[in-house]
């Protein structure tokens, strides 16, 4: 397989995960409620741009996808909005409010989320306490979690959502369930169709494999062709004027810089506008995982680079996003799976040589967590606190390491 170190566990594991036994069911449960928990913590401290306040009236997408809510689907001509047309589809006819289908959406999928992280990094061979770890460690991810909280109107968490379903799915070798997440995921977001690679990274037993590499190709079939169904059955209409002057003010304010949804046009426009602030982009990059997310990786070493060579086409995907968009932390951040992954590789490289236990982990990432509920309205947590917070982090286990260290001596001798 082109990455078989990558994608197989870490340590044996005897039997498949979803075996319904007693333990795996209390196990799961646990997970659930742990995200559940995590969910409704983040929940209640973040202050939700709700129609009324005086957040929504800014400018944003969210008055886009509310529009496109309250119209029947594919009633919406301004591209790219107008083909994520999954999650306003969903709020239209859910029995309550427009706004409140949309929060319940976001709560639901973040929910679901943080589970499956708990279920993809367990399969990936890691204890059920470094697992429980690495959901706190998403949920830690604040533009992955906190800021889809904040702007609970995107679709970007349902596209999240479907990327570790069909993560998952493959770790299952579960191809039709995999085409199936790719598919819904896209129609939420075109994003989702960037885990298709890895199909051929997981199945491929050798580095050219040409079965993998038409299995491959048959699972990203259906979520391609939607993508070019839907830009035929809803024309981008960006240009016309009279189209554009019968929407809500609200409506036109968020599309005037994307006058014309050509791609060509739209990188030349991005890279022109990011050559002005290329070194505060590529510092958004590398901290778009949080203080965690971005150290521990690096403490792996060696370890994490088969976890790379599985994702890395996924990984150079996700990058490309930045030319044809102006955001960048809430556009990265959809490569959180793999970066938990080597996260809980890298902890685990420094607690088998340091002798660290298990539950530091978790404290550290409870603290991350903790940072993000001081501010209800910041998307992230201040870096300068995330320093502080993390440097006498850092020094309490090395004195705690320090002071035991005679008494760990002093046993051997015994």
């Amino acid at each position: 397989m082109l990455c078989f170190v990558a994608v197989q566990p870490d340590v044996a594991v005897e039997q498949d995960f979803l075996d319904v036994t007693r333990e795996r069911r209390i196990e799961l449960i646990l997970a659930a409620i742990l995200s559940c928990c995590l969910t409704a913590l983040l929940w209640i401290r973040t202050t939700r741009l709700l129609v009324g306040d005086h957040g929504f009236r800014q400018v944003g997408d969210d008055h886009i996808y509310r529009y496109m809510a309250e119209h029947s689907p594919g009633a919406f001509h301004i591209a790219p909005w107008s083909w994520r047309v999954l999650v306003p589809a969903l709020a239209r006819y859910m029995p309550l409010r427009t706004q409140e289908n949309f929060e319940v959406i976001a709560f639901s999928v973040l929910a679901l989320s943080g589970f499956l992280i708990y279920l993809i990094v367990r399969r990936w061979g890691f204890s059920a306490n470094l697992s429980r770890a690495g959901v706190a460690l998403f949920f830690s991810m604040s533009y992955a979690t906190k800021f889809n909280i904040r702007d609970f109107w995107l679709t970007d968490s349902t596209a999240f959502l479907f990327v570790a379903a069909a993560i998952l799915a493959l770790q299952y070798r579960r191809l039709v369930i995999f085409a199936a997440c790719l598919l819904v995921g896209t129609l939420a977001k075109e994003s989702a169709v960037f885990a298709a690679p890895l199909c051929y990274s997981f199945i491929a037993e050798r580095r050219w494999d040409g079965r993998a590499l038409v299995r491959t190709l048959l699972c990203a079939a259906p979520s391609i062709a939607a993508l070019i169904a839907l830009r035929y059955a809803i024309p981008a209409w960006n240009g016309q004027a009279a189209y554009v002057a019968s929407l809500p003010h609200s409506v036109r304010s968020d599309i005037g810089n994307v006058a014309s949804y050509n791609l060509v046009t739209v990188a030349q426009k991005e890279l022109a506008a990011r050559s002005h602030v290329w070194l505060a982009d590529v510092i958004a990059v590398i901290t778009s995982f949080g203080a965690l997310g971005l150290v521990l990786p690096l403490l792996g070493g060696k370890r994490v680079v088969d976890i790379a060579r599985c994702f890395w086409l996924f990984l150079v995907l996700d990058l490309s996003q930045l030319i044809f968009t102006y955001n960048t932390q809430r556009l990265i951040v959809l490569a959180f799976v793999p970066v938990i992954i080597a996260s809980l590789r890298g902890f685990r490289v420094i607690s088998d040589k340091y002798c660290i236990p298990e539950w530091v982990l978790t404290a550290a990432a409870a603290a991350a967590i903790g940072m993000e509920l001081v501010s209800r309205t910041a998307s992230a947590p201040s870096p300068d606190l995330e320093i502080i917070v993390f440097g006498i982090f850092a020094i309490a286990i090395t004195i705690c390491r320090i002071l035991s260290t005679p008494l760990r001596a002093g046993a051997t001798g015994m």
